[in-house]
Protein backbone atom coordinates (compact mmCIF):
# COMPACT_ATOMS: atom_id res chain seq x y z
CA UNK A 1 0.00 0.00 0.00
CA UNK A 2 1.04 3.56 -0.60
CA UNK A 3 0.63 6.12 2.18
CA UNK A 4 -0.30 9.64 1.14
CA UNK A 5 -1.08 12.91 2.92
CA UNK A 6 -3.20 15.45 1.05
CA UNK A 7 -4.39 18.95 1.89
CA UNK A 8 -7.81 19.63 0.43
CA UNK A 9 -10.19 22.57 0.42
CA UNK A 10 -12.74 22.24 3.21
CA UNK A 11 -16.22 22.12 1.67
CA UNK A 12 -17.67 23.74 4.82
CA UNK A 13 -15.37 26.78 4.59
CA UNK A 14 -17.81 28.69 2.39
CA UNK A 15 -20.39 28.40 5.22
CA UNK A 16 -18.00 29.37 8.04
CA UNK A 17 -20.02 32.46 8.99
CA UNK A 18 -22.97 30.22 9.96
CA UNK A 19 -21.03 28.43 12.71
CA UNK A 20 -19.99 29.63 16.15
CA UNK A 21 -16.67 27.78 15.94
CA UNK A 22 -13.68 28.05 13.64
CA UNK A 23 -13.93 26.29 10.25
CA UNK A 24 -10.48 25.88 8.63
CA UNK A 25 -10.05 26.61 4.94
CA UNK A 26 -7.99 23.45 4.36
CA UNK A 27 -8.09 19.95 5.86
CA UNK A 28 -5.31 17.35 5.78
CA UNK A 29 -5.97 13.63 5.43
CA UNK A 30 -3.41 10.81 5.68
CA UNK A 31 -4.02 7.23 4.68
CA UNK A 32 -3.20 4.41 2.35
CA UNK A 33 -4.41 4.70 -1.23
CA UNK A 34 -7.03 1.99 -1.74
CA UNK A 35 -8.62 0.79 -5.00
CA UNK A 36 -11.70 2.74 -6.02
CA UNK A 37 -15.02 0.88 -5.81
CA UNK A 38 -16.90 0.79 -9.14
CA UNK A 39 -19.30 3.58 -8.14
CA UNK A 40 -16.49 6.14 -7.55
CA UNK A 41 -15.88 8.60 -10.41
CA UNK A 42 -12.50 8.64 -12.15
CA UNK A 43 -11.78 12.18 -10.88
CA UNK A 44 -11.77 10.90 -7.27
CA UNK A 45 -9.67 8.52 -5.24
CA UNK A 46 -9.92 6.73 -1.89
CA UNK A 47 -7.74 6.93 1.22
CA UNK A 48 -8.04 4.51 4.13
CA UNK A 49 -9.18 6.02 7.44
CA UNK A 50 -8.13 3.32 9.92
CA UNK A 51 -11.71 3.28 11.28
CA UNK A 52 -13.55 -0.01 10.68
CA UNK A 53 -16.96 1.71 10.52
CA UNK A 54 -15.69 4.10 7.77
CA UNK A 55 -12.87 2.14 6.06
CA UNK A 56 -12.07 4.80 3.43
CA UNK A 57 -12.81 8.39 2.49
CA UNK A 58 -13.50 9.59 -1.05
CA UNK A 59 -11.51 12.66 -2.11
CA UNK A 60 -11.95 14.66 -5.29
CA UNK A 61 -8.72 15.34 -7.17
CA UNK A 62 -10.04 18.84 -7.99
CA UNK A 63 -10.13 19.76 -4.28
CA UNK A 64 -6.47 18.88 -3.69
CA UNK A 65 -4.31 21.87 -2.83
CA UNK A 66 -1.09 19.90 -2.26
CA UNK A 67 0.04 16.44 -1.28
CA UNK A 68 2.97 14.51 0.14
CA UNK A 69 3.77 10.99 -0.91
CA UNK A 70 5.22 8.61 1.60
CA UNK A 71 6.21 5.97 -0.96
CA UNK A 72 5.76 5.67 -4.70
CA UNK A 73 2.54 7.64 -5.34
CA UNK A 74 2.49 10.99 -7.06
CA UNK A 75 -0.36 13.38 -7.59
CA UNK A 76 -1.13 14.29 -11.18
CA UNK A 77 -2.05 17.84 -10.23
CA UNK A 78 0.87 20.25 -9.87
CA UNK A 79 0.31 22.59 -6.96
CA UNK A 80 1.52 26.18 -6.96
CA UNK A 81 0.21 26.86 -3.46
CA UNK A 82 2.83 28.03 -0.97
CA UNK A 83 2.47 27.59 2.79
CA UNK A 84 4.39 29.46 5.47
CA UNK A 85 4.45 28.94 9.23
CA UNK A 86 4.32 32.20 11.18
CA UNK A 87 4.91 32.41 14.92
CA UNK A 88 2.12 34.46 16.46
CA UNK A 89 1.66 35.85 19.95
CA UNK A 90 -0.26 32.77 21.16
CA UNK A 91 0.81 29.98 18.76
CA UNK A 92 2.06 29.30 15.25
CA UNK A 93 -0.20 29.84 12.26
CA UNK A 94 -0.16 28.66 8.65
CA UNK A 95 -0.36 31.32 5.93
CA UNK A 96 -1.23 29.91 2.52
CA UNK A 97 -0.82 31.75 -0.79
CA UNK A 98 -2.58 30.18 -3.75
CA UNK A 99 -1.76 30.27 -7.46
CA UNK A 100 -3.76 33.52 -7.86
CA UNK A 101 -1.58 35.18 -5.16
CA UNK A 102 -4.53 35.19 -2.72
CA UNK A 103 -3.41 34.78 0.89
CA UNK A 104 -5.24 33.12 3.77
CA UNK A 105 -4.37 32.30 7.38
CA UNK A 106 -5.80 29.80 9.85
CA UNK A 107 -5.99 32.32 12.73
CA UNK A 108 -9.34 33.52 14.06
CA UNK A 109 -8.53 37.14 13.15
CA UNK A 110 -8.33 36.23 9.47
CA UNK A 111 -11.54 34.21 9.75
CA UNK A 112 -13.41 37.36 10.87
CA UNK A 113 -11.56 40.22 9.12
CA UNK A 114 -10.10 38.49 6.02
CA UNK A 115 -6.78 40.08 6.97
CA UNK A 116 -4.26 39.64 9.77
CA UNK A 117 -0.73 40.51 10.82
CA UNK A 118 0.50 37.02 9.81
CA UNK A 119 -0.55 37.54 6.18
CA UNK A 120 0.93 41.07 6.17
CA UNK A 121 4.24 39.70 7.49
CA UNK A 122 4.50 37.03 4.78
CA UNK A 123 3.50 39.42 1.99
CA UNK A 124 6.10 41.96 3.14
CA UNK A 125 8.77 39.22 3.30
CA UNK A 126 7.87 38.05 -0.22
CA UNK A 127 7.98 41.65 -1.47
CA UNK A 128 11.46 42.16 0.01
CA UNK A 129 12.71 38.92 -1.59
CA UNK A 130 11.32 40.00 -4.97
CA UNK A 131 13.06 43.39 -4.68
CA UNK A 132 16.38 41.71 -3.82
CA UNK A 133 16.04 39.34 -6.77
CA UNK A 134 15.22 42.20 -9.16
CA UNK A 135 18.16 44.28 -7.90
CA UNK A 136 20.74 41.56 -8.64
Amino acid sequence: MTTLTVRIRNSMYQYRDRYSYFIPEFVEHTGDVVPNPPWIKADSFCLSTGDPSWPFRILSKDDIVCGWKHSGYSLKKESKVQSYIVKGSKSSYVVTIDEKNKASCNCTGFAYRKNCSHVKEILSRRGAETERRDAS
